[in-house]
């Protein structure tokens, strides 16, 4: 017997779009700091949000900046993804049946977020870069 099964699944790109536009432009939604700037800064562990939330508004204040958290591409499509599975099954005798099987899942136009200049913790330097 064959059995076989395949589903296309869609979903919005809602929660990206209202993220996005509730964007604080004072406080951005992600602050890396190298380890120099750190120490300058007198961050220690531990920390709460409140405490960095005051560190940042001063230097933004300071550099006039606007933080963008992300830049949106508006014909940016709904992600799907498609399951699917395959079974062979076969008797073998009155008590024993062999079965063999694939599943399968795709995801297709699923949005990525890509972190440039990241920095190592401990050199505090852009990863990536030579001693």
């Amino acid at each position: 017997m064959i059995r076989s099964g395949v589903g296309v699944l869609f979903s919005s790109n809602i929660p990206a779009v209202v993220r996005q536009g509730a964007a604080d432009p004072v406080v951005p939604f992600r602050s890396i700091w190298a380890k120099t700037e750190a120490v300058s800064l007198g961050l220690k562990w531990p920390m709460y949000n409140d405490q960095f939330r005051s560190i940042v508004q001063s230097q933004a204040a300071q550099t006039g900046s606007i933080f963008v958290f992300s830049v949106l591409n508006p014909g940016l499509q709904d992600p799907y993804s498609i399951q699917m599975d395959l079974n062979l099954q076969r008797q073998v005798t009155s008590t024993l049946m062999v079965e063999t099987g694939y599943v399968g899942n795709r995801g297709v136009k699923l949005p990525l977020q890509r972190m440039f200049n990241q920095v190592d913790r401990i050199t505090g330097l852009p990863i990536g870069a030579v001693l």
